[in-house]
């Protein structure tokens, strides 16, 4: 059965000002959809607010047509949606078991050895590095380390904030196989990317913001084909 993520008309702001106006968009488990645009395009504030993390204005999430109303961060990954911000955050000082350990906290004290171990099947270049304090990581063994915290509650969605930013080709490579892969599973995965090219690669959908709203939306091969319609959005205000 589809299960269906979906934003409508949403609307939040920081420090009084605006930072996300009217945003919908649809996402369906098993398919990839990206955001892209500019930096300050309002991508990683329609990620903070579609988690929990940013207090929404006006508008709703809902998860197969349930709103989530004014749900705290722990609440929306029950729902079955996890987020990976922008910056490979992890928590330094403590090791990359811990780290997992703690992603674990929404599920039941048993299931938590089976989700570490299910999590290492899909990135085993994390299972020697466990006792490895996750502060001391690189930048794409920190991203892997972030995914794997993601997928310990098995979440219906995951909402991924610019994976590539910063690392090098290969390591962005394996990330977005294993997105693929998630997505082929029945995974609905939300691509929020500033390089086009990379997430046009993935997707199955596209939306391009600006200024905190949407600008265009439709299937990737169509921006592809017609750049000036992501230029013209970029240039949109």
């Amino acid at each position: 059965m589809t299960s269906v993520l979906e934003v409508r008309d949403l609307c939040a702001s920081r420090g009084g000002k605006p930072v996300l106006t009217d945003v919908s968009l649809r996402l369906e488990s098993g398919r990839i959809a990206a955001v892209l645009g500019p930096n300050g395009a309002g991508k990683s504030s329609l990620v903070l607010a579609m988690s929990g993390v940013l207090p929404l204005d006006a508008g709703e999430v809902l998860v197969d047509g349930v709103a989530l109303g004014r749900a705290a961060p722990h609440e929306v990954r029950r729902a079955g949606i996890a987020a990976i911000p922008e910056g490979h955050q992890v928590l330094t000082g403590l090791s990359v078991r811990d780290n997992l350990r703690v992603a674990g906290c929404v599920l039941a004290p048993g299931e938590v050895g089976a989700a570490i171990e299910r999590t290492l099947q899909v990135f085993p270049e994390l299972r020697e590095l466990q006792p490895r304090d996750a502060g001391t990581l690189s930048g794409g063994q920190r991203q892997m380390v972030a995914l794997a915290q993601a997928l310990m509650s098995r979440p219906r969605f995951i909402l991924v904030d610019e994976m590539s930013l910063g690392l090098a080709p290969l390591i962005v490579a394996r990330l977005m196989k294993v997105l693929q892969t998630l997505a082929a599973e029945g995974c609905g995965v939300l691509l929020i990317e500033q390089f086009t090219h990379v997430a046009l690669q993935l997707a199955d959908h596209a939306y391009v913001m600006n200024r905190g709203r949407i600008h265009f939306e439709g299937a990737p091969a169509e921006i592809e084909a017609n750049p000036q319609l992501l230029h013209a959005a970029y240039l949109a205000g």
